[in-house]
């Protein structure tokens, strides 16, 4: 059975926005979905806390995490334009933080920004 789209309808791109370069290079700004939510730790935030952006390897893998003060894990930031200058940025020490838009027990949006 075929189907039949219109030429009206017209397709978005999906996905964060890139983020916004000044400076040095590293005055990212960008706002994003974490990826791999740990449920239980997001179900205790709440909107305008702060999460600590860090990088942690695992053998010969990177990965950029949000954590509580506390350490524990929120999430990853992961699949987004602009991956790679925010692993770079932090290799160089510069610090980021990531300020919660949305949390609940599944899902947790924020807002990422140099400290």
């Amino acid at each position: 059975m075929g189907g039949y789209a219109p030429d009206q309808i017209k397709k978005s791109k999906g996905g964060a926005a890139p983020p916004t370069v000044v400076g040095d290079g590293c005055d990212l700004e960008f706002q994003t979905d974490l990826v791999g939510v740990q449920s239980i730790v997001s179900a205790e935030l709440n909107k305008g806390c702060v999460l600590l952006v860090s990088l942690r390897a695992q053998g010969h893998i990177r990965s950029v995490v949000c954590e509580t003060t506390g350490g524990a894990v929120v999430g990853t930031l992961a699949a987004f334009r602009g991956l790679s200058q925010l692993m770079g940025c932090l290799e160089q020490g510069v610090a980021y933080v990531a300020l919660i838009e949305e949390a609940s027990f599944s899902r947790c949006a924020v807002k990422v920004f140099r400290q």
